[in-house]
């Protein structure tokens, strides 16, 4: 059983390296072009042949930032409710719908948002 965990493991990350190796291989083209420039440069111009990935990057770290700034708290007050001052009724009920959320996709929720909640709050 061991040789064969062993043999998975080595696999994934056999099948990531194989992936980077390819994503470095095909991007040689635009690493020439662009350099490391295309990640300190704002500039997103087509027309001029200038692009530059910093707004975007940015954008990626501040949104991350702040998702962890929200989820962070909020999930370790409701493990601490669950674990230690949550009634047994309750506690199961929350444990359900939180083991719900954690199984169902964001995008579905996204989804359930965009044409429920959002009809809702229209009216």
């Amino acid at each position: 059983m061991r040789l064969i965990t062993f043999l998975f493991a080595a696999s994934v990350v056999l099948v990531t390296l194989l992936l980077v190796f390819e994503l470095w291989i095909g991007s040689t083209l635009p690493r020439h072009k662009f350099g490391f420039h295309f990640f300190v440069t704002s500039v997103w111009d087509p027309i001029a042949d200038q692009f530059g990935a910093l707004p975007f990057i940015y954008g990626t770290l501040v949104t991350a930032g702040v998702s962890l700034a929200l989820a962070v708290p909020l999930g370790i007050g409701a493990a601490i409710f669950l674990a230690e001052l949550a009634p047994l009724g309750c506690r199961t009920t929350l444990q359900f719908f939180i083991d719900l959320l954690a199984a169902v996709p964001s995008v579905s929720m996204v989804l359930l948002g965009v044409f429920i909640v959002i009809p809702l709050m229209r009216e």
